[in-house]
This record gives structure tokens, sequence and C-alpha cells, in this order.
């Protein structure tokens, strides 16, 4: 049982990011993004701009007035969300050694340590998510079982405490 909620919770943290990226047209196809920054797509909450075919109507264009003008800044020019970061996820190193084996069995089978590769600006939200101690003396267990090991090189990726 435990093995199942251990591993549901890395599958909804992925489902969660990757709702996330879809909404913000990052995951979704390049003719979709562009027919979004087009206004050619209606308000999905209210259903009104989309015509019995399934395509905006141009009098129910709820994006047009929102993309008249170009954004005064690319995505290119973030330079956090370009950048990845690699979060090295261990065993919270205070745990006894039948802890830390049992964690590392529970969250990567097979390995002592998993990599999550992310992206600089999300890097905060996927430690806080997870419950990951970026600090092992301060974040002590059993609050935290699971610790970013490589938190001291990540800078200001990840929030101060």
């Amino acid at each position: 049982m435990m093995k199942r909620v251990c591993n549901t919770r890395f599958a909804m943290s992925a489902m969660l990011l990757a709702v996330f990226l879809l909404v913000t047209g990052a995951g979704a196809p390049v003719w979709a993004r562009e027919n979004i920054s087009a206004g050619q797509a209606g308000d999905p909450t209210d259903g009104e701009g989309i015509s019995s075919t399934g395509s905006a109507t141009p009098e129910g264009d709820t994006y047009s007035s929102a993309v008249e003008s170009t954004a005064p800044h690319r995505r290119s020019d973030d330079k956090d969300w370009n950048e990845v970061v690699t979060l090295t996820v261990v065993a919270h190193p205070d745990l006894t050694a039948d802890q830390q084996s049992m964690i590392a069995a529970e969250y990567f089978p097979g390995a002592s340590a998993r990599q999550l590769k992310v992206r600089r600006c999300l890097a905060s939200y996927i430690i806080q998510d997870l419950r990951l101690a970026t600090n092992a003396e301060k974040h002590k267990p059993p609050e935290y079982q699971l610790l970013v090991s490589n938190a001291d090189k990540l800078g200001t990726a990840i929030w101060a405490e």
C-alpha cells in the first residue's frame, strides 16, 4: 500500500506539471499556440464564440483584444524558463540506514537517488510539492524524508527559507 501511495504522489506531481504546461500553452503543438495567440479560440469556460463545427466565430472572439499589441518580451528572453536545472533527490541522511533503504526502494527503485530535470523557474514549486528538504540541518525527518542533495549549487533557483 505504501508503494502505491508514493508512486501516486510522483504521478500526481507529474500530472499537475503536465496540466500546467498544457494550460500555459508550452505543451501545446505549435499550430495550437499560434491559433491561441492569433485570437482564434473562444473562451472555453462560457462556450460562446464556438460554432457548432467547433471553430471560433468572429463575434465571440474574446482573445483578439488581448493580442492586438505584441508583448514586450518573448519566451526566449526569459532565462529562468529556458534554463533546465537538475534536482538530485536522495533519502534524508538523518534517517537510519534501514529507513534510507526503504525510502530509496519506494521512491527510486534500483537506484540510490533520482535526477529530476526541471525548468529553473519551476524548481521551487517541485521542491514544495514533493516536500523535499533543501537543508539537512534545518529540515528534519519525519516531516522531510527526501533531500535535494545539490540544493547549495542551485542558488536562486530555489526559494530561501
